[in-house]
């Protein structure tokens, strides 16, 4: 009677083994099949791109289109454009006249000597990426480090800009809360300088703005099922 019922249970053991094992095995499968899913959505002919400043690399919910150097106008000059580039990091040149310097591009780095938290990165070189996603409207909130409703947050941090007093203007841009730096690229070679915006009380409002405090923000794309959140998609 003994050795029958310790043969059973040695079976109904090996048995609920086996179903264990194959439920494991079931998992895995569909997690592989829902991250080959993912990547198809984000290689899909639907979507969008935009430059995650700052960063070597895209959100794990984007797709890299390629990373580069982010580049503009001199600090200096008057003319040329406004507005920054990611410059990709193998070029390629057609017919040209060397030695000629119409407009002109510069890379661009950190000014943030003033800023304890990001005094390191001062004179730093800075990267780019070209980030591509399944979605098709995409906003940069300044003033904010969290999306609104329906908006699925890309990346966040502070909106940087040229400095007031120079004379060479530029766009706004949202570099990321966690930045990197270009190998190599610590040099006071100027160029495009980009500084921490601040907010002056008057024609702007205040409250609920405050004088002389730098300025968040996130860049955000729209998703019907998406929460307000100030949690970034990547590790």
């Amino acid at each position: 009677m003994f050795f029958y019922v310790a043969a059973k249970f040695l079976f109904l053991l090996s048995t609920e083994r086996a179903s264990s094992s194959s439920a494991e095995n079931g998992a895995r499968d569909t997690i592989a099949q829902l991250n080959q899913t993912i990547q198809t959505n984000q290689k899909s002919v639907d979507g969008t791109t935009y430059v995650r400043w700052g960063r070597t690399t895209c959100p794990e919910t984007a797709y890299q289109v390629y990373t580069g150097y982010a580049a503009g106008s001199s600090f200096s000059h008057s003319g040329t454009a406004v507005d920054p580039l990611c410059l990709p990091k193998n070029p390629i040149y057609d017919k040209y006249t060397p030695g000629v310097y119409d407009g002109v591009i510069y890379g661009a780095v950190y000014e943030t000597f003033l800023h304890s938290a990001w005094k390191h990165l001062n004179n730093q070189d800075i990267p780019c990426s070209v980030c591509r996603i399944p979605r098709n409207n995409l906003l940069m909130v300044p003033g904010r480090n969290i999306c609104h409703e329906y908006y699925k947050l890309e990346y966040k941090s502070y909106l940087m800009s040229s400095h007031h007093k120079h004379v060479s203007p530029s766009q706004f841009i949202c570099i990321d809360d966690e930045p990197e730096v270009l190998p190599g690229g610590y040099a006071n070679h100027d160029g495009k300088l980009f500084y921490f915006v601040s907010g002056s009380c008057g024609s702007l409002k205040c409250p609920p703005y405050r004088e002389g405090l730098q300025l968040t923000c996130a860049v955000c794309s729209y998703s019907f099922n998406a929460k307000s959140s100030n949690i970034q998609p990547y590790k």
